[in-house]
């Protein structure tokens, strides 16, 4: 009995944490329905963080599994166990978050500038002359690997660390790049001024046209215009390099009214200007005519409209020089003389350049140098190309008579002051 008790209870012993373990409820199984991140690309900058916050569904069991992250380029970006990324180089890598058997990519492009810019739009030269181009980048350290080139190393060259040399005259594009970024400078060099030159608005000028600076005309003599003319080199001495014609004309009588003043112009600034030589000239050689002096006789003429006894006598042309003057759009640049009305000898200059001998009863079908002018003109949408027609100068010969000159056939002469079919051009000195 003792050993059937003993047996029963070992067999109840052993059997019944078996039964109770056959009982146990099933481990629970987990299925992650979805994984998602807060973006699916990101744009870094090297050195850059971001923190990526990836979410479980469905929400039930985003507390029971863990989320794991991976780059698949380390050496552009890494991720940390709890999402966050950091910019190493330039480049692209994939960074991913896994649960279960879900997976979400988030693409991170890595540059190792956000953005970079030359301040200068651009730069104006003088052959030899150097400057140091001014590059901003965001961020404002750091950035390695940016690159400088020109595109013609004949006319500026430029080192690794912005510094351009001026070589020839001319246009050079200078660029910077880096990591796909790029901004480019344009840099203009000069040298000394030709005929046919373009002449901007801040005193430069170039052979070739400069797209982001403003024409307001062209050079059409080189030379010293102040060795013939006491009152500009007495107004503006430093102007000894050139003379520059207007982009635009205009038709104008020389005085329309001249019958009833019935005296010369320059018998008036004889007796009451004196500071000025007289715009009535000869025909001679040595005459004024054959001398650059329009600055002086435009200012003479200036002192006659401004008197009032000759209120009803005014030379027109000076008149409309004085509209002209207030177009800001063809405004002079400090330094030069200002718009005038040429002498005609100024206007021989335009059509056959420096010639010997007397201008007067010039007649040729060789015109040289207007050809130049037109084909400058001819470049820019607000200038007038040469009419074949008479133009006015500020040289007066008599009380009734005025100089022209034919830009058909250099032709130099006097017309009637009251004349309508002359047309009138400006130019200044610089």
């Amino acid at each position: 009995m003792k050993i059937g008790r003993f047996l029963l209870y070992v067999s109840v012993s052993v059997l019944m944490p078996l039964m109770f373990q056959g009982c146990a409820e099933p481990e629970e199984m987990i299925v992650v329905g979805d994984v998602v991140v807060d973006t699916d690309m990101a744009q870094l900058c090297k050195g850059e963080t971001l923190q990526l916050t990836a979410t479980v569904y469905p929400e039930d069991v985003a507390g029971k599994v863990d989320v794991e992250w991976f780059s698949s380029d380390e050496s552009v970006a890494t991720v940390s166990p709890d999402g966050l990324v950091t910019a190493i180089a330039s480049g692209r890598a994939f960074v991913t978050a896994g649960a279960g058997n879900e997976f979400a990519t988030v693409i991170v492009d890595v540059r190792v500038a956000d953005s970079l810019a030359i301040t200068e739009e651009y730069v104006t030269l003088e052959v030899g002359e150097d400057i140091s181009l001014t590059l901003e980048t965001v961020p404002a350290t750091g950035v390695e690997g940016i690159v400088w080139s020109s595109s013609d190393e004949s006319v500026a060259t430029v080192t690794q660390d912005g510094a351009v040399s001026s070589v020839g005259k001319g246009i050079a594009v200078v660029r910077v790049s880096v990591d796909g970024l790029s901004d480019s400078c344009e840099v203009y060099v000069v040298g000394e001024p030709e005929v046919g030159d373009f002449y901007y608005s801040d005193g430069t000028y170039s052979g070739e046209l400069f797209s982001k600076k403003d024409a307001i005309g062209v050079v059409f003599w080189v030379g010293d215009p102040t060795a013939d003319d006491p009152t500009l080199r007495r107004d503006f001495p430093g102007c000894t390099h050139g003379l520059v014609v207007s982009l635009i004309e205009e038709a104008s009588t020389w005085q329309s009214n001249y019958r009833s003043f019935n005296s010369t112009v320059g018998e008036w600034v004889s007796e009451n200007a004196p500071e000025y030589m007289s715009p009535t000239t000869g025909v001679e050689l040595e005459d004024n005519l054959n001398k650059i002096v329009g600055y002086n006789n435009t200012q003479a003429i200036k002192a006659f409209n401004s008197d009032y006894d000759n209120i009803g006598y005014k030379v027109d042309m000076v008149k409309r020089l004085q509209f002209f003057l207030g177009n800001k759009e063809f405004a002079a640049p400090e330094g030069t003389s200002g718009w005038y009305v040429p002498s005609a000898k100024e206007l021989t200059l335009m059509i056959v350049g420096d010639m010997e001998g007397n201008i007067n009863g010039l007649y040729t079908n060789d015109m040289p140098v207007r050809d130049i002018l037109n084909e400058s003109f001819s470049q820019l949408i607000l200038a007038d190309q040469f009419s074949p027609e008479l133009y006015w100068c500020s040289s007066e010969y008599d009380a009734q008579n005025a100089f022209c000159v034919g830009f058909y056939n250099g032709l130099v002469a006097y017309n009637t002051k009251g004349a309508m079919n002359c047309m009138l051009r400006y130019v200044l000195a610089f």
